[in-house]
């Protein structure tokens, strides 16, 4: 995941519980933080 070019990680939701893990426009994880 060093290459930023690649992948694309975002917080989402609310406070940014959610971290989504991006390439292009599909979506390859999803992590939800507790």
């Amino acid at each position: 995941m060093a290459n930023q070019e690649t992948y694309q990680v975002a917080p989402k939701g609310f406070w940014g519980t959610t971290i989504e893990v991006k390439e292009a426009d599909r979506q390859l994880m999803t992590f939800a933080l507790n």
